[in-house]
């Protein structure tokens, strides 16, 4: 079993020639603007983020079900109401990062965005709160460290070695795989990694990787292999395909409108 390495927050990713040179020219194709300028592409491509973010967390709505849920607030027959709780507090989560860009990311935007993604999933006293039990994570034999007041200090840490990085992929990527490393909330970490990795490429104006379950086992390997490993390169390989791989699809479509059309904004439920 593996414990937990503060040394690793000292080491930030970096790019081959090679994946540097492809995430440059393919960033090119999609500029942030262009996406952020489209009221429907925000909510189109909120549809596949939400989508993607929950398939990555074993969710088991189909596409169809999300939208249905999303757009009529109808629940899937023989699902669970986990499972559509789930895709709630992620489209909720999407819309405050939207809301949130070009705010300093602090341990209490971190906060905040875990409060949103955990809601009625978690007991109110565990959303946005560190976490004071130890956990293991299974898969890995990886155990995290454990106390509050030890928790934040790694999190501030974390968060301002982050600020040091100018590759504004590189650092979006040290966010994502040391949340996940710190595991600083009782559950919920890797969804808020991951909204945390999109605000930060948000803020440093570039469009940020809204899809990727399309290689899901890639994923989560690559996660337990940092754990394990202290190795970025599995995740920046996965990262480097699933984002020319959105680019591309994207950018093949006509001024990137997408056929879709449905308000993404927080219905009742």
């Amino acid at each position: 079993m593996s414990s937990y390495d503060p040394n690793r927050l000292n080491k930030v990713p970096q790019f081959t020639a090679v994946q540097g040179k492809q995430l440059r020219e393919v960033a090119l194709k999609l500029p942030l603007s262009d996406f952020l300028m489209n009221y429907r592409n925000v909510e189109e491509l909120g549809i596949d983020f939400v989508y993607s973010s929950a398939k990555l967390e074993g969710n088991e709505y189909s596409l169809v079900d999300g939208i249905n849920l999303l757009k009529l607030g109808l629940t899937a027959v023989g699902k669970l109401y986990s499972d559509a709780k789930m895709f709630l507090n992620l489209r909720d989560a999407y819309n405050f990062v939207l809301t949130s860009r070009g705010k300093a990311l602090d341990r209490y935007l971190v906060s905040d965005i875990h409060s949103i993604l955990s809601r009625d999933t978690l007991p109110d006293s565990s959303c946005g709160i560190p976490r004071e039990d130890s956990i293991l994570i299974s898969g890995g034999g990886y155990s995290p460290p454990m106390g509050k007041d030890y928790l934040n200090e790694e999190l501030d840490r974390l968060l301002n070695t982050a600020i040091t990085i100018d590759n504004p992929f590189e650092r979006a990527i040290y966010l994502k795989l040391n949340l996940c490393y710190l595991q600083y909330f009782q559950d919920v970490n890797k969804r808020t990694a991951r909204m945390v990795q999109t605000l930060s490429l948000l803020n440093s104006g570039v469009m940020p990787l809204l899809s990727g379950y399309e290689e899901s086992n890639g994923y989560l390997e690559a996660i337990l292999s940092y754990y394990n490993t202290g190795s970025y390169g599995q995740y920046m390989s996965w990262f480097v395909s699933s984002y020319r791989q959105m680019v591309n699809s994207l950018t093949y479509q006509p001024k990137m409108t997408k056929s879709r059309s449905f308000d993404l904004r927080k219905k009742d439920d």
